[in-house]
């Protein structure tokens, strides 16, 4: 738009947006400010919320986790065939004198160890299984709410935590700590063993036996302490360095590196200095709990003895308790690490619990093509990130094949207005509708296919130019290159190195050259529904041809055109235009009006309440 123009409100519509944007003030003043989406998502101490989550997540494997009970508990009848076969040798075989019924013995035990043997490695299997099938399972849906998060967060929220988290889970049930934790509640079958066998060698072993527990509880508690708050602060850092290694040029050009970096080495240093202390506390617990497993089957062992040479003992039942000693304490030794492992665990399930619904929302029933009709009913917005509504109380209609162009000052809220079209942005007050229907009532996926989109910032991503076109779908080489040569790409694309297939890099394409490739990726299917956000920012006078020549086919088949701009010549090319200020639509006019109000011709500023509040200029 040409140098020096200016805009102010009509006093018609002033008062009547006036009206409009009173309800802001009555309706959301008293309590009702919009929350942030992180403050509106379930609480991760949510206990219904985890159990409904996990009863969906181990749909299908609950016969494979009563296997693994069964299991469990046949194993820990089999380890007490050592203590058996100790008991036969000193009761039957050494009184007999009888080294066939030794060699018998011994067969049995062998076969038994190996039964043994198996049934471990395929409880192991059991539970690998399961971790495998929860995280199929709900993988489709994590990754969903990992790009829902970084939507409705305006990308401030990127991070791919919750799918490692879920990769956790596996990983956990894959291990041998998961495997271990199952033989700890058999413990009292030992016990009862035991007490059977020698009540008072018994009471030697259960004081080690609670003993080992409560060692592993604690050192599991002092390493959880730091381990977490470790997390946090190295969480936070990383955070910082990937959004620094977004702009390195910036960084190194201004000597931005020796700050940055001096900001981040302490809090790495903290976060190391933590999960060292924590590693020492675990090393600690570890060494003290293999000191007591020792201290209980040596303590059996002697306390054997004593009552053998007292004649209180037979040799046979002193040196089978010493085994069932040794078998009782064995699940106990590994404990406190596989404690550590377990808490971990749990704290990945509750960050996916906080964020994954424990009932998929069913789908909703498909609709035909949208038209491209679009109606706001007082519609109010507030990212996330923003402290109050970016868009507030905007009500207009746009009839299918309308091109609309949409002016004001930065930050007035154009580009929220786009997005909130898409239903990127929620909206916390009024309605949005596509065809008739709210955008909870479209299929996400199905809407996108007749929707193109080019934001102010244009982001190709990693994959070849014709992928980027073709949104990453069905390669269709006849829509990709249509599409191409819509937006009077296609040329350049072909001087590429390899074409289509050409994978993009940051430093391949210039930002304008970037921009007309994702203009050829808004157009691709030929949308009903066209939303450009500034898309002439890096053109050249070429592109901006290019960019003319493509509104006009928009218009030529009737598609509905939004489109965000700063520009005059592309004012040349709409049908109305939608005046923005402060998050507010004051004007909503035909081109001509809307250019002569800017100007300030005298019989659209004759007002005098006109001439006492000018608006800020329209680049």
């Amino acid at each position: 738009m040409r140098p020096g123009m200016r805009w102010c409100g009509h006093h018609r519509s002033r008062r009547r947006n006036d009206r409009r944007t009173t309800g802001w003030n009555h309706g959301l003043d008293n309590d009702k400010k919009p929350k942030p989406a992180n403050d509106m998502m379930p609480s991760s101490d949510s206990s219904p919320h985890q159990r409904a989550l996990l009863r969906e997540a181990l749909a299908g494997s609950w016969r494979s986790l009563l296997a693994v009970t069964a299991f469990s508990a046949v194993i820990s009848i089999l380890l007490l065939t050592p203590v058996a076969y100790a008991l036969a040798i000193f009761a039957i075989v050494l009184p007999a004198d009888s080294a066939q019924t030794l060699m018998m013995l011994t067969l049995l035990l062998v076969f038994l160890l190996l039964v043994t043997g198996s049934l471990v490695w395929v409880r192991a299997q059991l539970l690998s299984t399961i971790g495998t099938r929860i995280e199929k399972r709900l993988a489709s849906r994590v990754f969903d709410v990992v790009f829902d998060r970084a939507r409705t967060s305006d990308g401030s929220i990127a991070s791919t935590d919750l799918l490692n988290d879920l990769g956790r889970l596996r990983v956990f049930l894959a291990g041998p700590h998961a495997a271990g934790l199952c033989d700890v509640p058999w413990v009292p079958l030992h016990v009862a063993a035991m007490y059977w066998l020698e009540p008072r060698l018994c009471a030697v072993v259960v004081i080690p036996a609670i003993a080992m527990p409560a060692v592993a509880w604690l050192g599991a508690h002092r390493a959880r302490r730091d381990s977490r708050r470790a997390d946090d602060i190295r969480g936070d850092g990383d955070e910082q360095v990937r959004h620094h290694l977004r702009h390195p040029l910036v960084v190194d050009a201004l000597g931005m590196l020796h700050g940055l970096h001096d900001r981040w080495l302490p809090r790495r240093d903290e976060s190391i200095n933590l999960d060292t202390r924590a590693a020492r506390n675990t090393r600690l617990f570890t060494a003290v709990a293999e000191t007591l497993y020792t201290v209980g089957w040596t303590s059996v062992l002697g306390a054997g003895a004593w009552m053998a040479l007292h004649d209180q003992a037979q040799t046979g039942v002193v040196i089978a308790a010493t085994l069932l000693a040794a078998v009782l304490l064995a699940p106990l030794r590994p404990l406190g690490d596989a404690l550590v492992h377990l808490d971990r665990t749990r704290a990945a399930y509750r960050r996916l619990a906080a964020r994954v619904s424990p009932v998929e929302a069913q789908a909703p029933l498909p609709l035909p093509p949208p038209s491209g009709l679009v109606s706001f009913e007082q519609v109010t917005i507030a990212p996330p990130s923003a402290r109050d509504p970016i868009l507030r109380h905007a009500s207009f209609t746009i009839e299918p094949g309308t091109t609309v162009g949409v002016i004001g000052p930065s930050a007035a809220g154009k580009s929220v207005l786009l997005r909130a079209m898409l239903g990127l942005f929620p909206a916390h007050q009024g309605t949005i509708r596509i065809d008739g229907a709210t955008l909870a009532q479209w299929d996400r996926n199905l809407l996108g296919r007749h929707v193109g989109y080019l934001p102010q910032a244009v982001d190709l991503l990693a994959g070849t130019v014709g992928e980027n076109i073709a949104r990453f779908g069905e390669l269709d080489a006849g829509r990709v290159v249509a599409a191409a040569r819509q937006a009077d790409v296609h040329r350049l694309i072909l001087k590429l190195p390899q074409g289509y297939g050409t994978p993009l890099s940051r430093d391949l394409l210039s930002a304008g050259e970037r921009q007309r490739i994702g203009l050829a990726r808004a157009l691709y299917g030929s949308p009903r529904l066209v939303l450009l956000d500034e898309p002439n920012a890096h053109l050249d006078m070429q592109g901006d041809k290019a960019l003319e020549r493509a509104l006009s086919g928009l218009k030529s088949r009737g598609a509905t055109v939004v489109i965000v701009t700063h520009r005059q010549t592309v004012l040349d090319l709409v049908d109305r235009v939608l005046v923005m200020a402060n998050g507010r639509i004051v004007e909503d006019d035909t081109p001509s009006n809307i250019i002569a109000l800017l100007s300030g011709t005298p019989s659209l500023t004759s007002s005098p309440a006109r001439a006492e509040q000018p608006l800020p200029s329209v680049r």
